[in-house]
């Protein structure tokens, strides 16, 4: 992958490291570029210009964040709670009330209704699973 290629390219420019030393140092660099690409969220600040309709709201990518706990979130196209930010803190606000034993669920990205059940599959194949929610099930 483009991670492990750019982690080795990086580690080899150094000379002051064992064969061993460098090997372990790839494979965690690699480990953490993947625990980010797979549980990361993306970070975002929302903007609003007061000269446009407030409906437009825009987001801006502003970083990569891992959360011990809200990773651990799955994902379901038609999600009973959302990620929020304030700066670099995750608050996790449910949409839809949840009943007791019912798992909390975010989307990853697209969401039902508003994208096609090929458009979320297609985003949904970096995180290396097809979505088997109930939404993909009956479209």
């Amino acid at each position: 992958s483009t991670n492990v290629a750019i982690t080795t390219l990086l580690v080899s420019r150094s000379n002051n490291f064992s064969k061993a030393e460098t090997e372990e140092m790839i494979k965690l660099l690699s480990q953490t570029f993947n625990a980010l690409s797979f549980n990361g969220f993306s970070i975002r600040k929302m903007k609003v210009d007061p000269k446009r309709n407030l409906r437009e709201v825009t987001e801006e990518k502003v970083g990569v964040g891992i959360y011990s706990i809200s990773s651990l979130i799955n994902h379901n196209c038609s999600p009973n709670a959302i990620a929020l930010f304030e700066g670099s803190k995750i608050t996790i606000k449910a949409t839809k009330n949840i009943a007791k034993d019912e798992h909390i669920e975010i989307s990853y990205g697209p969401l039902y209704g508003k994208n096609g059940i090929h458009a979320r599959r297609s985003f949904l194949r970096k995180y290396k699973f097809v979505c088997s929610c109930l939404s993909c099930l009956e479209e």
